[in-house]
């Protein structure tokens, strides 16, 4: 719920996602998901209700693998993912008395969209502690992301003598935004018995490209495109962003989990020192704000022959059971070895 004095809004989301993997052991386990998710705003423009919606397709492939830099409490590890999504955006609203929307400009699409694809890699060390159940994980990550929204209008209704009372139409031609990025971060997890877990996780990420730009542009009655001023194309995105996440997982029973958590975003887009006009000029590209989740979430594991069953019930792969198994040794060949 945001309040911004003169309106207000209230926002819902909401997704699924579903994920398979393969425990190749030596070689890694790789994986792969596909999701749906989706968000609702209800807000006012131009004090007539209006409302935002997004439906989103996500898919990727991932990968993940371990190796010994200590014989007992060191692990290193790599995380790799590449993925790609689409995404449906609608606006409506109504204003003297007409119903208006946001329009495909594109002949590739017949609705508005905007797809994106990318990738990820991540490597860093997990320190365990046997005595405390638990470990700490710090991590570095590079990733590249490419978004581009194709081109769309907003057709604005006309009065008599082609008045436009909302003003000229509203054009976006197609864009194309890169957005490579560097993130640090560190995890610390925690057993409590074969029941409770938690999960903290802090982390920063510096968004290296932090302007984009926006062809816009507005056709007036004539037809004839006007070009918006360049300063109103360029966009400013946050160049730092923080994160600070908690989850408490309790462990139902086998392969069932709840889980409850903190989400917390931190984003700003420059950094100014005194209030000198210089300086005062970097508060117009300011894009600072805090976003705050609390989730809810249910996950459940099923099939596959890498995951057996320990001695406490919990599902663990088979490669650990099998690699803790020493087989016995007959009683001549242990004759043979103490002679």
């Amino acid at each position: 719920y945001v309040d911004f004095g003169s309106s207000q809004a209230m926002e819902y989301a909401g997704g699924a996602i579903f994920g398979m993997q393969r425990n190749l052991r030596a070689a890694g386990i790789f994986g792969g998901y596909m999701g749906y998710e989706f968000t609702n705003t209800d807000t006012q423009l131009l004090t007539n209700d209006t409302r935002v919606q997004t439906h989103s397709l996500q898919a990727g492939l991932n990968y993940f693998k371990t190796f010994s830099v200590s014989a007992k409490v060191w692990e290193g590890f790599i995380k790799a993912n590449i993925r790609g999504g689409v995404d449906f955006p609608m606006l409506n609203f109504k204003a003297i008395g007409n119903t208006i929307s946001l329009e495909s400009n594109s002949r590739g699409a017949s609705i508005p969209l905007m797809y994106s694809v990318g990738a990820e890699v991540n490597g860093g060390m997990t320190f365990y502690q046997y005595k405390r159940n638990s470990y700490v994980s710090p991590a570095l990550g590079l990733s590249y992301d490419m978004l581009s929204t194709l081109a769309t209008i907003i057709n604005k209704p006309r009065g008599a003598n082609n008045y436009l009372p909302l003003g000229p139409d509203e054009l976006t031609d197609t864009a194309y935004w890169h957005l490579p990025a560097l993130s640090a971060s560190v995890r610390y997890y925690k057993m409590w018995g074969n029941t409770f877990r938690t999960n903290l996780k802090a982390g920063i990420k510096y968004n290296m490209l932090n302007k984009q730009v926006l062809p816009l542009s507005l056709r007036a009655v004539d037809g004839s495109k006007i070009d918006v001023a360049k300063e109103n194309q360029e966009i400013t995105l946050p160049a730092v962003y923080g994160n600070l996440a908690f989850d408490f997982i309790w462990m139902i029973k086998k392969n069932h989990e709840l889980s409850f958590g903190y989400d917390g975003l931190f984003y700003a887009s420059s950094f100014a020192k005194n209030n000198t006009q210089d300086e005062q000029l970097k508060y117009q590209d300011w894009f600072n704000g805090v976003t705050t989740t609390l989730n809810f979430k249910y996950a459940y594991w099923f099939g596959g022959s890498d995951y057996v069953t320990d001695k406490d019930g919990n599902a663990v792969a088979r490669s650990i059971v099998e690699g803790g198994k020493k087989k016995s040794k007959s009683k001549s060949k242990k004759k043979k070895e103490k002679k």
